[in-house]
């Protein structure tokens, strides 16, 4: 049906124009302006599409000084990646992770009737360009740690700690255990979609219940921490 009143372009037999794109056993057109309309909204998706892939890219280019080149460190369950002067630190990062990820499963394993499983692989970045004492976790698109190798201040409140790699890494990645797990629906999305963010159901839980969950495993693995402070 025509709407808006306009009527449709009609030839010398007074019948509409239609394009050659036919259903099935070609019995049935549709009419070109309707192709292409379809044919521009394609287009216009696609570039869409195209330019948030150009743009990803740079966006995370930009979190560290491009100056820095980045070495790799691979691990059973980690890829640690570290720039200069970082060596060191990377190695007794890469005991930490496995150290952890081992202490991780046994507890949640435990909990769980045995049926716990821990991500397989997480990416880890080493950074020491700034002043701050932190780290993120994110499990998208894939499971990411960043980590800032300066050691906090006495008047910071990060909690008892000996060593502030293994307390930090130890924070971040139970985010990452935390917000990786996907059961019943959420599985099922995943398998269907790949790593989608509604198949992270996690993610939408209050922000004091994501922390508080990995301030508490942070205490319990490495026996120090702010639970202890």
């Amino acid at each position: 049906m025509w709407r808006g009143g306009q009527q449709p372009h009609r030839t010398d037999r007074g019948q509409p124009r239609l394009s050659s794109v036919a259903r099935a056993g070609g019995r049935r057109c549709v009419p070109r302006e309707t192709a292409e309309r379809v044919a521009t909204r394609v287009a216009t998706i696609a570039l869409v599409l195209l330019a948030l892939l150009l743009v990803a890219p740079a966006t995370a280019a930009t979190r560290f000084d491009p100056l820095l080149r980045f070495r790799r460190l691979e691990t059973t369950h980690f890829t640690i990646y570290f720039h200069e002067g970082e060596r060191e630190s990377a190695q007794h990062l890469a005991q930490v992770a496995e150290a952890t990820w081992g202490a991780l499963q046994a507890r949640l394993a435990a909990r769980d009737s045995g049926q716990a499983a821990l991500p397989a692989h997480t990416h880890v970045v080493l950074t020491d360009q700034s002043d701050l004492s932190n780290g993120y976790a994110t499990p998208l698109p894939y499971n990411t740690i960043t980590l800032l190798a300066a050691w906090p201040s006495g008047a910071e409140f990060i909690g008892l700690t000996d060593d502030w790699l293994r307390l930090v890494f130890t924070h971040e990645f139970t985010h990452i255990v935390h917000l990786d797990r996907a059961r019943g629906w959420a599985s099922a999305v995943r398998w269907a979609f790949g790593r989608v963010p509604l198949s992270f159901p996690n993610l939408s839980l209050p922000a004091w219940q994501i922390e508080g969950i990995a301030t508490y495993y942070e205490s319990l693995i490495t026996g120090l921490g702010r639970e202890h402070a």
